[in-house]
């Protein structure tokens, strides 16, 4: 919960019923898709749980799109004992995707990417497809082999121009 109300921003402070209605709406489905979330982030890798938690997804929770799922996924994705302090990990030649850090994606971060054209032009600010988010984890890691919170960082700070 703590990831989604950082995620909504010190400008909706005053919108309380924002700040819950993806907990209040769901209340008894949010836990147990987050740990479904969770656990195929643990098991496939930030792709596989991204994709999860799109519309349709066995993870998917109204009123939690991408920009606020992903900080659930980094936050949980963070501890990750396999991790060096660099957030990353040796590629399993089997699903190299395991070896992935999950990064939020937002819109400032989108806003980059489409800059850089690692997203088409078209693409929105929203509802990014699973290939995106995979586009965007490769990005980061190609970028920022040692680092890729790193490419993170920037993105969203170019994202604000």
């Amino acid at each position: 919960m703590a990831a989604y109300v950082w995620g909504v921003g010190f400008g909706s402070r005053f919108r309380k019923g924002q700040l819950v209605r993806a907990f209040t709406t769901n209340s008894d489905v949010v836990e147990g898709k987050l740990r479904r979330a969770a656990r195929i982030l643990a098991e496939e890798g930030p792709v596989a749980a991204y994709g999860s938690m799109l519309r349709g997804g066995s993870a998917w929770t109204k009123f939690m799109g991408p920009a606020y799922f992903t900080k659930f996924l980094f936050f949980i994705g963070y501890h990750d004992p396999g991790l060096s302090s660099h957030g990353t990990k040796e590629p399993d030649p089997r699903n190299p995707e395991l070896s992935y850090r999950p990064l939020i994606l937002d819109r400032r971060v989108a806003t980059a990417l489409r800059e850089r054209w690692v997203f088409p032009p078209g693409t929105g600010n929203s509802n990014w497809s699973s290939d995106l988010y995979r586009r965007y984890l490769a990005y980061c890691r190609e970028q920022y082999p040692n680092d890729p919170e790193a490419g993170e960082y920037e993105l969203f700070n170019d994202g604000n121009r």
